[in-house]
């Protein structure tokens, strides 16, 4: 991890500031806290550079990292931040260690930072489609009231092998092989569904099979989010780099709780223009 020089932590400082003062009405967050709190008792010390606590040093990092650009190209991404400010026990009892998060009293297995995550980007991308491959039936409901708040007549569709005992409300749902993929969602019934979409991979399996045939059916501005992805970097990697498009990593959601503080690590993708 980097050295930072007094300079760099003082910019740090005064850049935190500005944020809370214009941001956030003068509230601090916890992040702000140890930027602020530490970064200013390392400046009173006087401390020789490179002496900063880890706290300070590693919050320093990610603060460099979230100045960066938005739109990260998935090659540059991968290959230059394969990190996660998540450590892996955090990771593994994101969904709850207890009993498993929950949504109208069922079981949803989305992690606390994925469900604020998909919160704001439905709030901020306002998708008139979200399909879910490899959906439960809380998850569905989930993604519907999440539209139903934010006003939205979304349709949802969700894809599994798995029939739900009950579908919700307003929700489609397609059973079948993910294998077939290019059979459950044909290019005539995507072309005739609203835009812009997030299309949501969760289904862990035939991955190559299901990018491929999603490549044909997103357009620009549209968002792919593929779940649990940390071991499955050099698969997005190898995918992205046989494709004619363009697709980025919007670091705004992969990097909101920290570096891909997300299940979605280097894999919350949208599509911009074409190579």
């Amino acid at each position: 991890m980097s050295v930072y020089s007094k300079s760099e932590i003082r910019e740090a400082v005064e850049k935190t500031k500005r944020k809370v003062q214009s941001d956030q009405k003068g509230i601090t967050t916890f992040f702000d806290n140890i930027i602020l709190q530490e970064g200013i008792s390392y400046l009173e010390d006087n401390l020789p550079n490179g002496h900063e606590n880890e706290s300070l040093k590693r919050a320093l990092f990610t603060l460099d990292i979230l100045g960066n650009e938005r739109f990260v190209e998935i090659s540059d991404r991968i290959s230059n931040m394969s990190v996660s400010d998540l450590d892996g026990y955090s990771r593994i009892c994101s969904q709850g260690a207890r009993s498993a998060m929950s949504w109208r009293g069922n079981p949803l297995f989305k992690s606390v930072y994925d469900i604020a995550i998909y919160q704001m980007m439905i709030n901020d991308i306002k998708p008139s489609t979200i399909i879910e491959i490899g959906s439960t039936e809380t998850s569905l409901s989930w993604l519907k009231d999440l539209c139903d708040l934010n006003k939205l007549n979304s349709r949802i569709i969700g894809v599994d092998h798995i029939m739900p005992q009950e579908t919700p409300n307003g929700v489609e749902f397609i059973k079948g092989d993910v294998q077939n993929i290019s059979t459950l969602l044909p290019n005539s019934f995507i072309k005739s569904l609203p835009k812009p979409f997030i299309i949501i991979e969760d289904a862990h399996v035939h991955l190559a099979t299901v990018l491929q045939h999603l490549d044909q059916i997103i357009a620009d501005r549209d968002y792919l989010i593929i779940e649990d992805s940390i071991l499955k970097q050099q698969s997005i990697l190898q995918w992205a780099e046989n494709q004619d498009s363009n697709y980025y990593v919007d670091t705004n959601y992969t990097d909101f709780f920290g570096i891909n503080g997300t299940t979605a690590a280097n894999s919350i993708l949208t599509k911009r223009g074409i190579k």
